[in-house]
């Protein structure tokens, strides 16, 4: 019997997520009062942050520059790229920019173009 093949499980992600969030407050169950308190206070510190956060895709290059530029001026990277935004915005609306030439065929059925920069 110890040669037969034994089968694979296979957990539902969701189902994952549900047992590691068990496994946490378990773990944290046997942690001091002081420690579970801030651990606690840590967790909402981090999900009242959640509703501001974004994931882009950027060019890698373009991510070295807005990281070097914020080491050179001492400020966070996100709120170098946040300024730039606001700036790159207000500068659109105002008709001072133009990405037009830089538009290119989507193959996406979701959006009909793509933005294609110079390297």
């Amino acid at each position: 019997m110890a040669d037969e093949p034994r089968r694979q499980q296979t957990i539902d992600p969701s189902t994952a997520e549900i047992l590691e969030d068990l496994e946490r407050k378990r773990a944290e169950a046997q942690l001091p009062v002081q420690e579970r308190r801030k651990k606690i206070k840590a967790r909402k510190k981090a999900k009242s942050r959640l509703p501001g956060r974004v994931n882009w895709d950027l060019p890698p290059a373009l991510k070295e520059r807005v990281f070097s530029i914020a080491e050179q001026n001492k400020i966070p990277a996100s709120q170098i790229a946040a300024f730039l935004l606001y700036a790159g915005l207000d500068l659109l609306e105002e008709g001072e920019i133009d990405f037009s030439p830089y538009k290119t065929p989507s193959e996406s059925p979701r959006y009909d173009w793509n933005l294609e920069f110079p390297d």
